[in-house]
């Protein structure tokens, strides 16, 4: 049970990481194969916490789970930064 929470927090993680990469300002040549993987790993997310659980908690539980992946993504994002400065 607890792999699935996992598997759900680090495909959320890793689609809004490359949702942060596709739409900053960088050097990035595939922006638009970024942002469609993206959603694709936060719809993968979707899909493993509707396996793993019921519909009524495993919507719940991704939601959770895709506002903590946001919230890291930024919280690193926005160190990354300050650092470079």
């Amino acid at each position: 049970m607890l792999m699935a929470h996992l598997v759900v927090f680090i495909l959320s993680m890793s689609g809004f990481q490359l949702l942060a990469m596709a739409t900053s300002r960088g050097r990035f040549w595939r922006r638009r194969d970024l942002f469609w993987s993206g959603w694709l790993l936060l719809l993968a997310g979707l899909m493993a916490a509707l396996s793993g659980w019921r519909p009524g908690l495993g919507l719940t539980l991704w939601l959770g789970y895709l506002s903590a992946g946001a919230g890291v993504v930024f919280l690193v994002r926005i160190r990354g930064r300050r650092d470079a400065r």
